[in-house]
């Protein structure tokens, strides 16, 4: 895989979204108590669109599920919500770390180019919301502050006729920007529910342009547990000094949701 492949999609969840499924209030015993919901998630996202880092040519990304995958070291997607009356937090946290070699060497092998590349991305969001909507559907609007960083390690080591070299290369690009969005809560059944959830974030000022949606369904297994699926989509441009990332991500995600 090309390296700058593989930078690319360290950055796959670029301006992770705040989705986790606004709790309606009519659930829960004390409307005006705090209400706590953990939702680990995963987002089998395929990602395409362009990337290019400092002087070198810019990359055409067209990856698969399976394709990140291979290269993932470690990984995890996760949000929270604080809820009291109408007014909630919530917090978002991504943390990714993928790597891959690629070797090439000239007929004979007399000749030999090795190559390794790590990177690792943190993006944290939090946001406050305002239940403008309650019972039986439920709506949120928020605004909230995103903050991206991308670090990336590249180690070359070349070979010549018995002659070496090595070359050592670490470039890292943060940014925070803001956001707002809207969510919903349709429910089918006492149990069943449609859920989305929009924003739209940069404006300039971190990223040009963030804009994401996801719509899908959610089951309450029991007052503690919930379950939800669906499809997400993301769109991230981002055009700032030596770095650009123009990016579209789309794919079905899963979570499990615990309320207390």
């Amino acid at each position: 895989m090309d390296a700058r492949h593989v930078f690319a999609l360290a950055t796959l969840l670029l301006g992770g979204a705040i989705t986790s499924v606004p709790t309606q209030a009519a659930d829960r015993a004390d409307p005006d108590a705090w209400a706590v919901k953990i939702n680990p998630y995963l987002w089998a996202t395929r990602m395409h669109g362009s990337t290019r880092i400092r002087d070198l040519p810019e990359a055409q990304v067209d990856m698969s599920f399976s394709d990140i995958l291979n290269t993932l070291d470690a990984g995890f997607m996760g949000a929270m919500e604080f809820q009291k009356g109408r007014w909630g937090i919530l917090v978002d946290s991504l943390y990714m770390k993928t790597s891959d070699s690629v070797g090439v060497a000239s007929p004979g092998g007399r000749a030999r180019v090795d190559a390794d590349m790590t990177t690792s991305q943190l993006m944290l969001s939090s946001a406050l919301a305002y239940r403008w909507l309650d019972s039986p559907v439920v709506s949120d609007g928020f605004v909230g502050i995103r903050y991206n960083r991308i670090k990336a390690s590249l180690d070359l080591d070349a070979s010549v006729f018995g002659a070496t070299a090595e070359l050592d290369h670490t470039q890292s690009v943060d940014w925070v920007e803001p956001f707002i969005g809207l969510r919903g809560r349709v429910p089918l059944t006492r149990e069943v529910a449609v859920v989305a959830s929009g924003d739209v974030g940069g404006f300039g000022l971190g990223s040009d342009l963030t804009t994401q949606a996801s719509l899908g369904l959610s089951w309450m297994l029991s007052d503690q547990f919930e379950a939800e699926m669906g499809f997400r989509y993301m769109k991230v441009d981002y055009d700032k000094g030596d770095f650009v990332y123009d990016m579209e991500n789309e794919g079905p995600y899963l979570g499990m949701s615990y309320h207390f």
